[in-house]
């Protein structure tokens, strides 16, 4: 019996042994994707198919960066990890980014999860040999875990999804250095740790340490950000922000964070200032991403919804939302969802101006380019409000 035990307890060392030794690790080539079949979208391929025979050679020379996902059914947010793999693509896909995700199981029980989702637009891929899985997750545990590969098929980063969208920002940028994102991550956990505590002093020593590794880290700016702003000390955030921005470069991931980070903390100051430091924010901003339509009218909806009325720059936000208009019709974009983003972002401003004829015309033609029956609804609403507005300022006038 106990040398029964004994055999048990080497069996079980030899195989986390074995398991280490065959571990995929960050800065070694990745295996193929080997599959079952592609059960939604386009199928995606690290190396070249010759002959049912795989990875014999990288074919990935269009710089495309592959993100394999693996995901189960079973996973308490399961449908929240989907969306977030949509939203993730949507936005780095002009930069030849592109998700691949892998499950092993049953055909039929992913079938029946789709089927409820029939909206989500993926690349997914049936594994229910598991003989991907087992050569991708050897010596990782759990999921959803993501894999982070480059045109030449190594392994940049694996981990879980919170993490995803910082290294990607980077490697986009590039400056991400696999050695110094070990340090970032051991260094997190212990801000984690820390922050559970309560103990903002040491929050913010910490969160520094990592800025000294990379000025740029988003989790520790927001830390000390935050303590800056519950202390009431704006211009020390808002410095912070600056001093950060020196160095992320053209960047416009990393630019787009940092003014959305700039953004928070003007919500949160004395109306008067805020709106100074909102019209230089704006202004700044429209400067970075004059030639991206869709950064562009991304914060133009995001200052309206967000923002009281009486300090948002609607000179600004009109011009440069005319402007990303423009640059779409030149460029004959066939992106009917961007059309029609800032075809009511510029409807609404025209509300705000008081030019309601135009917004009405100009809304009405946002409707017809909206095929998601949700948004469209929510679109049609804002019709009926413009045109409930004009009514009611036409009878207003009249009795005057």
């Amino acid at each position: 019996m106990k040398k029964s035990f004994l055999f048990i307890i080497f069996s079980v060392v030899l195989l986390i042994q074995v398991n280490s030794a065959f571990a995929l690790t960050v800065g070694r080539n990745v295996p193929g994707l080997k599959v079952a079949r592609w059960l939604k979208g386009t199928p995606v391929h690290i190396y070249q198919q010759d002959n049912k025979k795989a990875d014999e050679k990288v074919i990935n020379e269009s710089k495309n960066i592959i993100i394999v996902y693996f995901w189960a059914t079973w996973l308490k947010l399961a449908p929240e990890i989907l969306e977030y793999v949509e939203k993730e693509e949507a936005i780095f896909k002009d930069d030849n980014v592109i998700f691949a995700g892998i499950s092993k199981e049953n055909p039929i029980r992913l079938k029946r999860f789709f089927k409820k989702y029939p909206k989500l637009d993926l690349n997914f891929a049936v594994d229910y040999q598991a003989e991907t899985y087992d050569r991708f997750m050897v010596g990782t545990k759990g999921v959803p875990m993501f894999f982070v590969i480059n045109s030449k098929g190594v392994l940049l980063w694996k981990g879980p999804p919170y993490e995803l969208d910082r290294v990607l920002k980077r490697i986009l940028a590039g400056t991400f250095d696999i050695e110094t994102q070990k340090i970032i991550e051991k260094e997190r956990e212990t801000l984690r740790h820390i922050a559970q505590t309560f103990d903002t002093e040491k929050e913010t020593k910490y969160a520094e340490k990592i800025l000294a590794i990379d000025p740029t880290d988003e989790v520790a700016l927001n830390i000390i950000v935050k303590n800056f702003i519950r202390d009431g000390e704006f211009k020390k955030a808002l410095d912070t922000v600056e001093e950060a921005r020196k160095n992320v470069g053209d960047s416009k991931y990393l630019q787009r964070t940092l003014f959305l980070i700039e953004f928070d903390i003007i919500q949160r100051m004395e109306l008067k200032a805020a709106k100074e430091q909102l019209r230089a924010l704006t202004k700044n901003y429209f400067q970075v991403f004059k030639d991206y339509p869709k950064n562009v009218v991304e914060l133009s909806i995001i200052i309206q919804k967000n923002t009281p009325l009486e300090i948002i720059p609607v000179d600004l936000l009109l011009k440069s939302t005319l402007r990303a208009f423009e640059i779409m019709i030149k460029n004959k974009s066939q992106n009917k969802i961007q059309l029609g983003q800032c075809l009511q972002s510029l409807a609404r401003l025209y509300f705000t101006v008081g030019l309601i004829d135009k917004s009405i015309r100009t809304q009405k033609e946002a409707v017809k380019l909206i095929a998601d029956e949700e948004s469209k609804q929510t679109a049609v609403l804002n019709n009926d409000f413009y045109s409930e507005m004009k009514k009611l300022k036409q009878k207003i006038e009249s009795q005057n």
